[in-house]
């Protein structure tokens, strides 16, 4: 009989970049924040997080950051490095801190693809461990959605990566079951699931219209760090609809000032708000709630959050044909990446049939149902638990 374990350490190795403020706390003004921590404390006791710690010169965290650590989780810092001249120059001390982080857990749960995933993977040294695959290097790195000089290397690198960690995994949980569980199989794992990294909460869920009205304000919410988003499809596609048709643009990133010149010389100024990141979850809820309809354009993508909250605030959505979009999207609503006249028919589609529209939004709308926090969590302790019996298997 395996002995019951009172304390069970699990490391989270994650690709989140959190930053250090003057109060020498950790903080996030993304995703990861404490409560996103509680989808592993449900099974294991305690969570230690490895992920890239910047600084904050702001007297004070702005008001959307939200603190990462306290009794239950802490975090094992790795330096602020970025792009492939960063990862190569801090590639020894990742390593070793990796190790260190490691040596004080019990086993570990890798959101991969990244190199922060890589790096503990390589410090296991036996111990049992997960992976949720949130990305496919595949389609990331394929021609079109990148631009690195060494996209086809890196490519060839990072799928193999992937897929070494999935072969030899206790347990892992794909955010989509299109093309993932296949592209990266788990033959030796003791348990597979399929969920979201998305846990919708109720405040996600708005009032539906209850009546039809005009398609006329679209919004996209997306990062503008890489062109695999696609935001440029987008603005060539606004070019072919009517010139009433407006488009805000919820995200920020690199290639902003690109793309917010890009949206001036095709006469598209006055019809494109860029946003930057809003302050928080509600205020992004409140762009939803004021818009008609959600686009998103990516060339390539997991199962997007943002096009579930799209779906959970009642928006009729179209996207294209990739990644977990079609888990999400009928047919009818979705069309192949980069093609800006395919996606300026689907959205006048909306525009012509408004009570269509409608009807779409309740149906995305209950199938944004499925994606519930709760359900969500059925799901992923199955996951969990197998690991942490594994733990005790091998004590």
């Amino acid at each position: 009989m395996a002995p019951v374990l009172n304390h069970v350490r699990l490391l989270v190795a994650t690709e989140a970049r959190l930053f250090r403020a003057r109060d020498e706390r950790i903080y996030t003004d993304g995703l990861y924040g404490r409560r996103f921590f509680d989808r592993y404390l449900t099974v294991f006791d305690e969570v230690r997080v490895l992920a890239r710690v910047g600084s904050s010169d702001l007297p004070e965290p702005p008001g959307a950051a939200s603190l990462v650590e306290d009794e239950r989780v802490r975090v094992h810092p790795l330096p602020d490095y970025r792009g492939a001249l960063g990862t190569a120059r801090h590639g020894g001390e990742v390593a070793r801190l990796a190790r260190g982080a490691v040596d004080g857990t019990d086993a570990a749960m890798l959101r991969a693809p990244g190199y922060v995933a890589q790096a503990a993977h390589r410090a296991l040294l036996g111990r049992p461990y997960g992976v949720e695959v949130v990305g496919d290097p595949e389609e990331v790195f394929r021609r079109g959605a990148s631009r690195h000089p060494a996209r086809a290397m890196i490519r060839r690198s990072t799928t193999g990566t992937l897929r070494r960690m999935t072969e030899h995994a206790t347990v892992v949980g794909y955010v989509s079951s299109v093309v993932l569980p296949e592209r990266y199989p788990a033959p030796r794992a003791r348990a597979v699931a399929t969920y979201s990294s998305v846990s919708l909460t109720p405040e996600c869920f708005l009032v539906p219209r209850a009546e039809p009205r005009p398609v006329r304000a679209l919004v996209t919410v997306t990062s503008l760090e890489q062109p695999y988003k696609g935001v440029d499809v987008l603005l060539r596609a606004l070019t072919r609809l009517p010139d009433d048709v407006t488009l805000t643009v919820v995200g920020d990133g690199r290639l902003r000032a690109e793309l917010v010149a890009m949206a001036r010389a095709l006469g598209l100024a006055e019809r494109v708000t860029f946003t930057g990141n809003l302050p928080g979850p509600a205020a992004v809820r409140e762009v939803l709630a004021a818009s008609d309809a959600f686009v998103l354009a990516s060339r390539t993508e997991g199962l997007p959050r943002a096009m579930l909250e799209a779906m959970a605030a009642g928006l009729p959505c179209v996207g294209t044909d990739v990644g977990g979009i079609p888990e999400l999207l009928p047919a009818a609503a979705r069309c192949r990446p980069g093609d800006a006249v395919g996606l300026a028919a689907l959205v006048d589609g909306l525009i012509r049939d408004p009570a269509a529209a409608m009807r779409q939004a309740w149906a995305l709308q209950d199938k944004a149902r499925g994606y519930a926090a709760d359900q969500l969590q059925r799901r992923r302790n199955l996951l969990l638990t197998a690991l942490r019996a594994e733990v005790g298997g091998r004590r």
